[in-house]
């Protein structure tokens, strides 16, 4: 069973060959130095061994729009805020606002601010998946991502390019 038949079988409620698997956001840079040099020890190579493991890809368009703001605390395009979490070593993202939470009707949600599509530059994607995904035996977690400055291809499901002016 190929990862997207795996990924295809389990969406569909049926039994596949063994549970899909993603790495999701994957391990932080600190613990990712940690693996690599524990796998290599052990004479396994850390970035195969996550290919392989992992039953899909991501991929989005590049992110066009409007920068949100830097600083400790990112607001995300669905409005969902981020501050950056320490911890000595290093430092990952934690939600820490959720602008949804007070909403008690749908008619609540018409003055709500939606991401807007154009937003997005589709016109690479298709290549960008076939690139990451040659032979299409992977699923595609395929979406936009949080367009933040200073994080590499604009995190997970699109790079960040700045909006034509």
């Amino acid at each position: 069973m190929t990862p997207r038949e795996r990924v295809r079988t389990a969406l569909c409620h049926r039994q596949p060959d063994r549970v899909p698997f993603s790495w999701g956001f994957g391990a932080t840079p600190e613990m990712t130095v940690v693996l690599k040099e524990y796998l290599t020890a052990k004479g396994l190579d850390w970035g195969r061994l996550q290919q392989a493991a992992d039953d899909k890809i991501w991929a989005g368009p590049d992110y066009t729009g409007p920068m949100p703001k830097n600083g400790n605390t990112f607001v995300g395009i669905w409005g969902i805020q981020l501050a950056t979490q320490n911890y000595g070593a290093g430092s990952y993202e934690e939600f820490t606002g959720f602008p949804l939470a007070g909403v008690e009707s749908a008619a609540q949600l018409d003055d709500y601010p939606w991401p807007d599509p154009a937003a997005y530059d589709y016109a690479g994607l298709s290549a960008a998946i076939a690139k990451a995904n040659p032979e299409g035996k992977k699923a595609v977690n395929c979406y936009g991502g949080y367009p933040r400055p200073g994080h590499a291809g604009g995190g997970r499901g699109g790079g960040i390019r700045a909006p034509a002016r």
